[in-house]
């Protein structure tokens, strides 16, 4: 299986992800709407936008998951070239990324629409200060996975600083074991 196969797959679970968790995300705003006697029509068309975004993400990375994965990992010289522990470190930093990115995407879209929602309630102000630390939260959880996604190269190169004994092309050991 090659580096691309892997992230490809990689991208294709994060997309069923992404689709399921945000439905769940859609299903209760959608009924948190309808509990009050007027319905807020602004928060029901950011809810349906949010949604249909979502879900040409979705249908995009399910289709294409190969060039996402191109996009994702460096050049390669050649196809054959078997996986070294560098490769593995970026996949596995790739993948984490994408796995920390389903959650927080979706809370993300949540708390976007809750927002926009709460507007006539004072927007940022009218939130509890629970609510808050959820938003300020969902923030971090989005850019730390963007960082492991788009920075994977970079924190490779960081570990393998902080291991200067082991040579980055070893793959028999780990790094740190001298």
């Amino acid at each position: 299986m090659s580096n691309e196969q892997i992230i490809g797959l990689g991208v294709r679970l994060f997309a069923i992800f992404l689709f399921v968790l945000s439905i769940d995300k859609l299903m209760n705003l959608l009924f948190w709407l309808g509990q009050g006697e007027a319905i807020n029509v602004s928060a029901v068309i950011y809810s349906a936008i949010v949604a249909i975004v979502v879900f040409l993400v979705c249908l995009v990375l399910w289709f294409f998951p190969m060039t996402t994965a191109g996009k994702l990992l460096p050049a390669e010289q050649s196809n054959s070239t078997p996986v070294n522990l560098e490769r593995i470190t970026i996949i596995g930093f790739v993948l984490m990324g994408l796995w920390v990115l389903t959650n927080a995407i979706s809370d993300a879209i949540y708390w976007f629409v809750f927002v926009n929602a709460a507007e006539t309630y004072g927007g940022w102000y009218g939130l509890d200060i629970d609510a808050r630390a959820s938003i300020i939260a969902t923030v971090v959880e989005v850019l730390m996975g963007l960082w492991l996604v788009l920075g994977a190269r970079g924190l490779r190169t960081a570990i393998w600083r902080a291991f200067p004994d082991v040579g980055s092309t070893d793959t028999k050991k780990p790094p740190g074991s001298g």
